[in-house]
């Protein structure tokens, strides 16, 4: 869930989801382990010969897991952080992103640029169902944010949100 933050006074709600870097850390170094499969199939053994089956069969095993590492390393690397402010008092909301390679980057859209926020339910097949609110830009842009787990917080944060914008 995202940190929710409410300022009566400024009139604001910021929601920011952050991924903390020992977790990307510790996918990092996750996706470091398929790496082994290659250095044991291939660079260990020493083949004396690339036609025979089990070489060939060692060889599909380490791509595999080599596309393995690279996808989970990619997922290390730019898992993003997101910050969505919504500013009563400017009429603003702000989007603003980054990842561990990508520097932060923020865009201000006026209150008239997108479409009143909506309530977007994921429904999982091995766990309870989720809840976000989308916001569409007038440029065909999605926003999605908040990541309630009970459809109750989601609906009141939506109402606080639209009591926020009118």
């Amino acid at each position: 869930m995202d940190t929710i933050t409410r300022l009566e006074s400024a009139k604001t709600i910021d929601f920011d989801q952050r991924v903390h870097p020992a977790i990307r850390i510790g996918i990092a170094l996750i996706g470091l382990f398929p790496l082994l499969v290659p250095y044991e199939l291939l660079i260990k053994p020493r083949w004396e010969t690339t036609l025979s089956a089990a070489f060939l069969l060692s060889l599909f095993a380490s791509l595999i897991m080599l596309a393995a590492s690279a996808f989970v390393l990619f997922v290390a690397f730019f898992a993003q952080n997101q910050y969505v402010c919504f500013d009563g008092r400017r009429a603003t909301l702000t989007y603003g992103w980054s990842d561990a390679i990508r520097p932060y980057r923020e865009t201000v859209y006026r209150f008239s640029e997108f479409s009143p926020p909506e309530l977007l339910t994921t429904t999982w097949s091995d766990r309870p169902n989720s809840y976000d609110i989308l916001v569409r830009t007038n440029t065909g842009g999605k926003i999605k944010f908040g990541s309630f787990e009970k459809e109750q917080e989601a609906q009141a944060c939506l109402e606080e949100l639209l009591a926020l914008l009118s």
